[in-house]
This record gives C-alpha cells, structure tokens and sequence, in this order.
C-alpha cells in the first residue's frame, strides 16, 4: 500500500513537472511567434509607408519642377495651370503647391502616410518590450523605424525648404531607407 502511493505521488510529481516544462515551453514559443509576427506586420507598414511617400514625394517634386519651367505634364497640369490645367502657369511655384496640398486625393494620400507612421510608431513601442532572442532585430528594425520617419515626414511639409534640397534630402533618405529595408528582408528568408 505504501509502495502504491508513492508511485502515485512520483506519478503526480512527473505529470505536474511535465506539464509545467510544456507550458513554460509553449509560452515561450507563443511569446516569439507573436513577436516575430508583429515584426513582420512592423516591416509591412513600414514598406507599405515608404511606397506612398515615395509617391508623394515625386508628384512634389513634379509639381514644383514643372511649374517652375513651366513644363506642361498631365500629371502637374491640373495643379501648375491656371483654369483647371489648361491656362496660363502660376507665376509663383508656392501656388502650385498649395493647389496640390489642397487636392483632397493627395491630402487622403498624406492621411495615409500619417497613418502608416502611427501604426510604425505603436508596433516598435510595443516590440521595445521584445524577448532577448530578438535584441539585434529590435535594434535593426528600430534604425529602420527611425529613417522611415524622416523620409514620411518629408511629403507632409515643404516648408523651409528649396526645390533642390527636398530633392536632395529624398533621395539620400530613400536610398539609405530601401537599403535598410533590403537588410530587414534578410529576417524573413
């Protein structure tokens, strides 16, 4: 009788042991797959942000640079031609570009932008809080967030700034941004 309660003792010690090592464990692997998960959904809309500021930033430069040469382009027309496009250009390029931050597509467009750089903003917020094992893709991802900022920063305002310096300042951002990202797709391999 003795011998059976102590087999029955180890039996509960055993179980409760194993089923406490397989808790432990599957938190521990749920606990990377939700941060590797946030990850991937920290790159996408970072992707995802890079692109439509891109795209932002060209039909800037675009506007600016056809109205200042007076360059007739269907794409600027509409925002560097008096009458809807198809008069005379402005003589001030600042009223191109008022036409085009005044266009309800592009400031949708810009919403979306900001909205993207919020959503960055609280994803790397909460992978601050990452497990160990992912110390150096938290600090990679984090020197990508952070240029990813500067460059979705760049289309909500020109202000301050000249044709050739807005320039300039995109495409040393988008070059050193898509080079970030093409390190991050490594992660994802």
């Amino acid at each position: 009788m003795k011998h059976q309660k102590r087999i029955v003792v180890v039996t509960i010690i055993l179980a409760t042991l194993v089923i406490f090592i397989a808790g432990g464990f599957l938190f521990f692997n749920v606990r990377r797959i939700k941060t590797y998960n946030q990850f991937v959904e920290l790159y996408n809309t970072m992707s995802e942000g890079t692109i439509k500021a891109e795209s932002a930033d060209i039909l800037i430069c675009n506007v600016w640079r056809n109205n200042i040469w007076e360059k007739a382009d269907t794409q600027t027309d509409k925002y560097t031609r008096k009458n809807g496009g198809s008069g005379k250009f402005y003589d001030d390029f600042n009223d191109a570009l008022n036409n085009l931050f005044e266009d309800e597509t592009f400031i949708d467009d810009l919403v979306e932008i900001y909205s993207l750089k919020t959503k960055a903003e609280t994803l790397i917020k909460t992978l601050a809080k990452h497990p160990r094992a992912f110390d150096e893709e938290y600090s990679d991802f984090k020197d990508c967030y952070l240029m990813f900022v500067k460059f979705v920063e760049m289309p909500l305002s020109t202000e301050g700034k000249s044709l050739n310096s807005f320039t300039e300042e995109h495409n040393d951002l988008d070059t050193k941004l898509a080079d970030k990202l093409r390190e991050l797709d490594l992660y994802f391999e």
